[in-house]
């Protein structure tokens, strides 16, 4: 696998099909920073790069998105959102119509490109990501409208990425997978914006990972939070969700928790106390909590009531805990996944994160980037668009 020189090129919107598509498999141990969908993509079917940075100061981030999946009619998104120090907030989902993932002996490399157009009002745009077959670094560009520059995530001499066996580490809820493929990394960011801002920060810190999964959101899942902080000698990186497919056991998490860029804890499954695995527990906060300082920063749909969460890290062997207060600190970007009478939404914040490990009494304050996000059901989809039909035949 290491040395396998591979190259997929889709075009949009062909290569979207009705047909049922097959992911390609994981590979145990690896990053897997190669497509799953070398071929085409179903309707249903998804795969996302995803990276982000914070700045060392925490007042500043980026988010960058690039996805194979059918969610649009305009193209593969490279989508941008960054949060500037002054909280001016810019992003772009920059739809572009042709994929190409290439992977060769050093490096995986993925483009999305449109080219001119013919009357060449409209000029070529590419963005692109290189990394590493060792997932030590990675390195981002963009020439697009809306963003031009680049990121870079280096990773530390001692990186040690975390092992994943089999599958079953890779499956965060049913029917997604996620590889933290560079966990925690410093990051170099150099990026000028269409509307005249600029976002340039170095040492700060960052992270990749890649998501995929056979199955559309409505059916996934009822809520995902993701967090990447910085709090004092602490690094977080999390994920959880309420997943629709399993309802006994419907909250799961993958975190990771570092000091001083050693992996302290490491913990993936199902959301639950045990007396000899180290676990995680997650609880919303509707207060602002300490964290938040007595505001009340919320997403702007209805069904976003919290104003932050309440995290506890706990190795039962060591007989150690963690804890850290993550209050919504400034709004960020906030878009709809649905019709507006089902109120759902995706939120991003910059989160105020307060807390260490608790039998020291450690009160580190942070910072970091959380996005939040609620899907409608499947069956009140299915319902609206069967009355928008019924609407539409009547007019």
């Amino acid at each position: 696998m290491s040395t396998e020189q591979r190259i997929s090129t889709l075009h949009f919107p062909a290569a979207i099909t009705d047909s049922q598509v097959a992911l390609d498999p994981f590979f145990p141990n690896h990053p897997n920073t190669f497509t799953k969908l070398p071929i085409s993509i179903g309707k249903a079917t998804w795969e996302v790069w995803y990276f982000d940075a914070l700045s060392p100061s925490g007042d500043s981030a980026v988010t960058i998105s690039f996805w194979r999946d059918a969610m649009t009619k305009e193209g593969f998104r490279a989508q941008v959102h960054a949060l500037l120090p002054d909280a001016t907030t810019v992003g772009s989902d920059n739809p572009l119509l042709e994929s190409t993932v290439a992977s060769d002996s050093t490096s995986v490399t993925g483009t999305w490109r449109s080219p001119s157009s013919p009357d060449g009002m409209t000029a070529a745009q590419v963005a692109t990501f290189q990394i590493s077959k060792d997932a030590t670094s990675a390195h981002l560009s963009f020439k697009l409208a809306t963003v031009e520059g680049t990121l870079d995530l280096i990773t530390p001499d001692n990186y040690q990425p975390p092992n994943l066996p089999d599958e079953q580490s890779a499956s965060f809820t049913p029917g997604v997978y996620l590889v933290r493929s560079i966990p925690s990394a410093s990051a170099f960011v150099n990026l000028s914006f269409s509307s005249g801002v600029n976002l340039k920060f170095t040492n700060g810190s960052g992270a990749h990972q890649r998501n995929w999964s056979s199955l559309p959101w409505p059916v996934i899942m009822d809520l995902n939070y993701y967090l990447a902080a910085e709090v004092g000698p602490y690094t977080i990186r999390l994920m959880h969700i309420t997943s629709r497919l399993d309802r006994a056991f419907p909250y799961r998490v993958n975190a990771l928790l570092f000091r001083d860029n050693q992996l302290l804890l490491n913990v993936a499954g199902r959301e639950h106390v045990s007396f000899t695995q180290p676990y995680v527990l997650f609880r919303p906060l509707f207060d602002g909590g300490s964290a938040g300082k007595g505001a009340a920063v919320r997403g702007i749909f209805p069904d976003m009531t919290n104003t932050g969460f309440l995290v506890d890290f706990v190795d039962p062997n060591d007989k150690r805990h963690w804890q850290f207060e993550v209050g919504h600190f400034k709004p960020w970007w906030n878009y709809p996944t649905g019709p507006p009478q089902l109120g759902t939404g995706n939120s991003g914040f910059l989160e105020r994160v307060f807390g260490g490990l608790v039998g020291r009494k450690e009160a580190f304050e942070g910072r970091g980037l959380g996005g939040q996000c609620t899907v409608p059901e499947m069956d009140k989809l299915t319902e609206l668009m069967k009355l928008a039909a019924l609407q539409q035949q009547q007019q």
